[in-house]
């Protein structure tokens, strides 16, 4: 592996990592919709 390789191998996980930190911050936003879906789904049933 060569060093441009490591350094491009390293900002893809960086990106990744912030990817499901920024989601994980959002965890009341699609709590909500989950929530939402289900009383939707099981309406009236």
């Amino acid at each position: 592996m060569t060093i441009t390789d490591a350094a491009a191998q390293s900002r893809t996980f960086a990106r990744a990592w912030g990817d499901l930190v920024d989601g994980f911050g959002k965890r009341e936003l699609w709590l909500h919709l989950g929530w939402q879906d289900i009383k939707q789904r099981y309406r009236r049933s």
